[in-house]
């Protein structure tokens, strides 16, 4: 039987050396790579093609998501666990829209992170940061909230970092109208009713940093 490559990104050394210390303790499965940004982990997963990608939600240069959702554009085969430390269900929306098999708490156990492993290698998703009691109750409550675009992180993240509409327009290579109607939307789908809501998100959720 050939090993399983998987490759672990996150930006904590202490996390990623947790982690491939549970990989390895299981028969056959190998870390191929080890990656502390988004960045990072995309040239990784090219030079290595890993079987199982294992990446964080907030890391630096890009996000985990976005990482995500550039390596299954380029390397199909590839299953993912991403990690977050928020148990919401946007975070978990939005790990399955890029194509996570499983979604799951830094604070879970060890066996759960080997069995989402198990259930990516098996093409079974299991979205475990809701709160739902099955699989497919998990299912249902991670698609419930709708995933932001790439096109509505890129305006999240510059509107939460202080720039106007305009800025974000010229900086986006848009016009102030479509950075507006973006803006609207992602308020809408977060069910946010303020700047500085806006702003905790994104902290949060390290789209942008404190």
């Amino acid at each position: 039987m050939s090993d399983v490559k998987i490759l672990v990104a996150d930006d904590h050394e202490i996390l990623r050396h947790g982690v491939r210390r549970i990989i390895e303790a299981v028969s056959n499965w190998v870390v191929c790579g080890e990656a502390d940004s988004g960045a990072s982990a995309v040239r990784q997963a090219l030079a290595f093609r890993p079987d199982v990608v294992i990446i964080d939600v907030g890391m630096p240069d890009m996000s985990g998501i976005d990482a995500l959702r550039e390596i299954r554009h380029r390397i199909p085969s590839s299953r993912a666990v991403v990690l977050t430390m928020y148990d919401e269900p946007h975070v978990a929306s939005e790990a399955l829209d890029a194509g996570a098999y499983a979604c799951i708490l830094k604070t879970d156990s060890h066996a759960r992170l080997v069995q989402a492993i198990e259930q990516a290698l098996t093409h079974e998703r299991a979205m475990g940061v809701t709160r739902a009691t099955s699989v497919s109750g998990m299912y249902a409550e991670a698609r419930a909230g709708e995933p932001l675009t790439r096109r509505e992180r890129e305006v999240l993240r510059l509107v939460s970092e202080g720039q106007t509409n305009k800025e974000a327009a010229v900086r986006l290579g848009i016009s102030v109208k479509t950075v507006e109607t973006h803006r609207s939307r992602v308020m809408s789908k977060l069910s946010l009713h303020s700047i500085g809501q806006l702003v905790r998100y994104a902290l949060r959720h390290h789209i942008i940093e404190p």
